[in-house]
């Protein structure tokens, strides 16, 4: 904590975990904080929140794109009809995923009446492949996905498309578009781009996000369906929410959050990071 405090400015992406941070140092350390301020013996800190942003323009405006046109419409023809539900993560016990397949078993199990109706597309990109607890982690999760689909999936329809692999920016593009939903639902996560890069691609605004209140990106994204990544009831619920949403309420609760996200993008960001540095060294003269 005493190196973190030899910046002259200390970034994080919420208040709460700004707030966190001052009454770590002031019960730790013993140092006064006042308005996003720390007194050290020989310095002034700054600390401020500064939630990461996207490239927005980049995400709303790549639906142009032939490739991800192209991709659009092979998804269609394999999925016909059927709700999507979509997942992407990489390989990390932060981002709950055993606990999502566990509740949408359990939603399937609830309600019946919408199998063979929807797909969860899981894309799990790898990570730390040589340690041994991602090892155990990856085998859990293939466990899960092979018993929900043994379970539940008929000659005709599989409940989960299982992706473990890194996908190129058209193909991840091409999913967002034709996502129903977006089941962001990680334990804990700093902030979680995926979710706000899932929004800036709904150019139509159709789509419903379910994000865990864990994530940082929550703060921002409060017209999302915000759960309890805790409570697998909440995640069933909020399925059913998201399913059963109408259009024009879909796209008023989108249309709000692509606002912020155009406005704060991550240009913003980085200028906001770079006037406060500045702002923060005059504090001891520099």
């Amino acid at each position: 904590m005493d190196g973190l405090l030899g910046a002259d400015l200390i970034g994080f992406h919420t208040d709460d975990y700004v707030r966190h941070f001052l009454e770590s140092v002031q019960r730790l350390l013993g140092y006064d904080t006042a308005m996003n301020q720390i007194t050290t013996p020989n310095r002034i800190v700054r600390v401020d929140a500064f939630p990461l942003g996207i490239d927005y323009q980049q995400y709303n405006n790549a639906l142009g794109d032939k490739k991800v046109q192209a991709e659009v419409h092979q998804l269609h023809k394999k999925l016909g009809n059927r709700k999507v539900i979509l997942s992407i993560d990489r390989l990390d016990y932060s981002k709950g995923i055993p606990q999502r397949l566990e509740a949408f078993s359990l939603f399937l199990k609830k309600y019946p009446e919408h199998k063979g109706k929807l797909i969860l597309i899981l894309v799990l990109a790898p990570s730390r492949l040589k340690v041994e607890h991602y090892i155990l982690l990856k085998k859990q999760i293939d466990e899960l996905v092979g018993s929900i689909n043994g379970q539940y999936g008929t000659i005709d329809w599989t409940p989960i498309w299982y992706l473990n692999r890194s996908l190129p920016f058209h193909s991840l593009i091409a999913l967002h578009n034709i996502a129903d939903i977006a089941l962001v639902t990680p334990i804990r996560d700093g902030m979680n781009l995926v979710a706000k890069e899932y929004i800036a691609t709904r150019t139509d605004g159709r789509g419903v996000l379910v994000l865990s209140e864990t994530a940082g990106a929550a703060q921002e994204l409060g017209e999302a369906i915000i759960i309890n990544v805790n409570s697998q009831e909440e995640i069933v619920q909020a399925l059913k929410v998201a399913l059963e949403m109408p259009e024009e309420e879909q796209i008023q609760r989108n249309r709000t959050m692509q606002k912020r996200l155009q406005t704060y993008d991550v240009a913003r960001w980085s200028a906001e990071f770079m006037d406060n540095l500045l702002s923060a060294t005059k504090l001891h003269g520099g």
